[in-house]
């Protein structure tokens, strides 16, 4: 066997591979922490209420609290008023 056809067979990782292998999944996991910090912090201001609520004379949703840890999933607790008008 030749020298090269020794380096294709080495079963160590390259360095490259090893620090992609290991940035992905730290890079998820930041991007996550990221959305639950954001996402529950937006959800417990006003800043989504207002969003949603930019017409009160046609829709106005209120509620006590709401959480999420997934994107596209929320959890709300105490809807205290839902209203809509056509």
């Amino acid at each position: 066997m030749t020298r090269e056809m020794r380096a294709d067979l080495d079963p160590k990782p390259r360095p490259r591979l090893r620090k992609w292998g290991l940035g992905i999944p730290i890079a998820l996991l930041a991007l996550e922490v990221f959305y639950v910090v954001a996402a529950n912090v937006a959800l417990r201001s006003q800043f989504v209420a207002d969003l949603i609520n930019r017409k009160p004379e046609k829709m106005l949703i209120q509620w006590s609290s709401a959480t999420t840890y997934f994107p596209g999933v929320v959890h709300i607790e105490g809807f205290l008023h839902v209203r809509i008008r056509q």
